[in-house]
């Protein structure tokens, strides 16, 4: 079932409302989780579209990132949400794979975080002001405790 956005039915454009880019990147990040855990248990080139392709979590860190450099998004909002994508990879990398392709999804896992790391790292280099200290340890804090099994949400 697919609701209409708030635009559609109260003629506010809520494209720039906190809440609204919350709620949907948050449920972007549902999506991807759930596709991740089905493309687990598939064929290489289907894992590979899941974790690399156009609607995968290197692509809306991709996309957050081009937000936060034109000015349309915070760095800071686009530090949080890049951790969130990392945090979510670090999750897929649990999931149940096929046996045969196995070691392909860890690898493949693995190459898309390193992709959306150096993306984190280079959003800290490009707006260090926005991203000090204290969101750099709160990104390790949340990898962290997912890399270690613990619930952080």
């Amino acid at each position: 079932c697919t609701l209409p956005n708030a635009h559609e039915t109260s003629g506010v454009d809520t494209s720039r409302i906190q809440s609204y880019i919350v709620r949907e990147f948050v449920e972007a990040l549902k999506g991807i989780t759930d596709d991740l855990k089905a493309a687990a248990q598939s064929p290489k080139a289907c894992m590979r579209l899941a974790l690399l392709g156009s609607v995968s979590p290197v692509a809306l860190a991709r996309h957050v990132v081009e937000a936060a450099e034109s000015g349309e998004r915070s760095a800071t909002a686009t530090g949080f949400q890049i951790v969130e994508i990392l945090s979510c990879l670090d999750r897929a990398r649990q999931f149940p794979a096929s046996a045969r392709f196995e070691q392909d999804w860890t690898q493949l896992v693995d190459e898309s975080k390193h992709k959306v790391a150096e993306m984190l790292e280079q959003l800290q280099k490009n707006f260090p002001d926005d991203l000090s200290t204290d969101f750099r340890r709160y990104a390790r804090t949340v990898r962290g405790h997912q890399q270690t099994g613990a619930n952080v949400g």
